[in-house]
């Protein structure tokens, strides 16, 4: 068994949004994380490889960035 965090942050300014970032840890130790001002995910786990193409996918970056809005407002 394993167990997976996920951690994200908006950061607003007088309720303007200025950015976001997401981070996935697994097992308490970080695994892959970015910010709306990177293209791409850092992975910090060489297990997150696979994971990070799903999330720099065309799919995956519109999920991001909806779920951040939604999250975000």
């Amino acid at each position: 068994n394993h167990t997976i965090q996920l951690y994200g942050e908006c950061e607003l300014d007088n309720d303007i949004y200025i950015g976001s970032q997401i981070q996935f840890a697994v097992d308490g130790e970080d695994f892959i994380r970015t910010n709306d001002k990177m293209e791409h995910w850092i992975v910090t786990k060489p297990e997150a490889e696979h994971f990070r193409t799903i999330a720099e996918s065309t799919l995956g970056v519109n999920l991001r960035k909806k779920v951040m809005k939604h999250y975000c407002a």
